[in-house]
């Protein structure tokens, strides 16, 4: 069950949320990271058998539906795990407050750093576990309404027990925090402008890879319409609009943003979409996207993004059976 993975995540942010009352739990919530850290490096080692295993009994084809790239995946886990050590450090902390509205001393700051070293190693690292996007496509995936709404909704609780709701904020501090305001009637005719400038781009930047690069462009819609083809109905768009723009609006704006600034947030929203290859101009338009949405957190509200956010999703899956 997908909502069980972020389990463990939940966990240590309750923790460090406590920690902001009672200094004891800052140690745990340490105590807790190192061991999340350490878990990371372990699994190296059980890659690196299971390839061994696989390997020496020529089945790897037969037990997996993919062909791993084994050696860039325990790389991948090492160096993740290591580099989550780094913001234990309180010199790096320090470090980074410099240009990061974080305090070196919370506990919670210090967790939400992690999570980002967490977040985009392990997001980098679909490709070569999966077998590039040659393996992605010949995965036999989709994704289902069950699968969607339980990653929106564990996004959404992460965000709201990372700012601390029922922990050391009120609904009504939770709301601020998060930025969710109801913005005037006059500028969500701003947000459908944005969406429309945003899909005249998205289309703009479709028109110049293809020319450029017919092959690569055809993959990525290949892929595309097999993880997300059940939701070209109406209906299906706009659930998987609402439970994207949901989620993900009320992670990366609301609750990180204010704290990771413009460019990183959206430079994380961007890597969780590795789907469409490590670079490509797809990737590009969801920076500039992220960055779109992260101007109008700061302008409108954390409510205009998540509907801007689910406005895009809906019209690109709607749009998608007139221009592939």
């Amino acid at each position: 069950m997908l909502l069980l993975t972020f389990l463990p995540f939940v966990l240590i942010a309750i923790v460090a949320n406590l920690s902001e009352r009672s200094p004891r739990y800052r140690w745990i919530t340490y105590g807790l990271l190192i061991l999340s850290n350490l878990s990371l490096l372990f699994s190296v080692l059980l890659v690196l058998l299971m390839w061994l295993a696989l390997e020496i009994g020529e089945r790897s084809r037969e037990v997996l539906p993919m062909q791993p790239d084994w050696v860039m995946t325990a790389f991948g886990l090492g160096l993740t795990g290591l580099l989550s050590f780094l913001p234990l450090l309180r010199g790096v902390r320090r470090f980074l407050a410099r240009g990061l509205n974080i305090d070196p001393d919370s506990a919670v700051h210090t967790t939400a750093l992690v999570f980002a070293v967490y977040l985009v190693g392990l997001s980098l690292l679909q490709l070569p576990l999966v077998g590039g996007l040659e393996g992605l496509e010949r995965l036999d995936a989709s994704l289902g309404q069950s699968e969607l709404w339980q990653q929106a909704l564990a996004l959404l609780v992460l965000a709201l027990i990372g700012v601390g709701l029922g922990l050391r904020r009120s609904v009504r501090e939770t709301a601020a925090r998060l930025g969710a305001r109801w913005a005037a009637w006059p500028t969500w005719f701003g947000v459908v402008g944005l969406v429309i400038l945003l899909q005249a781009l998205d289309f703009g930047v479709s028109v110049g890879w293809y020319a450029l690069a017919p092959a690569s462009y055809e993959q990525v819609g290949r892929i595309s319409q097999r993880l997300f083809g059940g939701f070209a109905s109406p209906w299906g768009a706009l659930a998987l609009g609402v439970a994207a723009g949901l989620g993900e609006e009320t992670l990366f704006r609301g609750a990180l943003q204010p704290r990771f600034g413009l460019l990183l947030t959206s430079l994380l929203f961007a890597v969780i979409h590795v789907q469409y290859g490590f670079l490509s101009p797809a990737i590009l338009v969801i920076f500039i996207v992220g960055l779109t949405l992260g101007w109008l957190r700061n302008r409108w509200g954390l409510l205009a993004c998540i509907a801007a956010h689910a406005l895009y999703n809906v019209l690109n899956l709607l749009l998608a059976s007139l221009w592939p």
